[in-house]
């Protein structure tokens, strides 16, 4: 897993409070929206997204639906009578594993492995409010979510060249 760091500081009359509402409000926007905020101290905030792929979901979905017809396909191949009770309660029983086997595998694969992204903010105490940020997980993926987090707490200053207006 990358994990980058970055270090900042926002203009001088910025307070803890208009950093905290920047936050929020980069967290209400379309950007933002599938963040999850963790403050874990007044000086220490955590944004987390996990987002699962869901093409492993339907992957298991449509594997459930083929594995009827590879299942009698294979019955009849065998040549198993289906008028027998013993082997239609047997071909059933393998169903019902086969779908067993494909939903546990499904559902840790879907559960356990989600793109992850987190944001790890940490504020200093001095004026100028330092900004340390540590991102870890998919960090590419979220480059641009990063960028947007960051505009939204300078508010569109730029150190290299002053403040400019927010649209």
């Amino acid at each position: 897993m990358e994990v980058y760091s970055d270090e900042f500081a926002v203009p001088d009359n910025y307070s803890m409070e208009d950093i905290k509402s920047r936050v929020k409000y980069w967290l209400a926007s379309p950007m933002g929206n599938e963040y999850v905020m963790e403050v874990v101290s007044e000086r220490h905030v955590i944004l987390t997204k996990a987002k699962h792929d869901m093409k492993i979901c339907c992957y298991g979905c449509v594997a459930m639906i083929a594995s009827i017809f590879i299942l009698v396909m294979i019955m009849i191949g065998f040549g198993f009578p289906m008028y027998s009770y013993i082997a239609f309660m047997n071909a059933m029983m393998a169903y019902v594993a086969v779908i067993g086997v494909i939903m546990a595998l499904t559902v840790a694969v879907f559960c356990l492995r989600p793109e992850k992204a987190v944001f790890e903010l940490r504020f200093g105490t001095k004026i100028p409010i330092q900004i340390h940020i540590y991102r870890s997980g998919e960090v590419e993926k979220s480059a641009h979510e990063y960028a947007s987090l960051k505009n939204a707490i300078l508010g569109g200053y730029s150190p290299q060249d002053g403040p400019s207006p927010v649209y």
